[in-house]
């Protein structure tokens, strides 16, 4: 098992403890270990009616906020499809010589799963 795997959820701090701490008794009990050096906690504090981010992570393959919102997925999806276009847009996509149904197809292969 790999701590990316994972995510706790708790509304406080003692009910996330609760959880790490059963977590690391099922995990002691069949020989496993937790990295705690790549573990990582995503809190928000409230003060006053309003929330305090306090940071974001990625998990799995998106990227979690302590605000909720999607900005910095979006962001990170959209780049990483232009990054790979720019890459590929010199030899394939200008190119004269590709058929344009390819063109699709390497599109659909490597373009599109970066934004989805």
């Amino acid at each position: 098992m790999y701590a990316d795997d994972l995510c706790f959820v708790s509304s406080s701090q003692e009910g996330l403890q609760q959880l790490m701490y059963n977590l690391n008794e099922s995990c002691c009990t069949y020989g496993l270990k937790i990295n705690v050096k790549k573990t990582e906690v995503i809190e928000t504090l409230q003060r006053a009616g309003s929330t305090l981010s306090v940071r974001s992570f990625r998990y799995l393959v998106s990227t979690l906020s302590s605000k909720g919102d999607l900005d910095a997925e979006i962001n990170g999806r959209i780049g990483a499809a232009s990054a790979a276009f720019g890459k590929l847009q010199q030899k394939v996509f200008n190119s004269h010589d590709i058929k344009k149904l390819t063109k699709v197809s390497v599109y659909m292969a490597i373009i599109l799963p970066n934004l989805l």
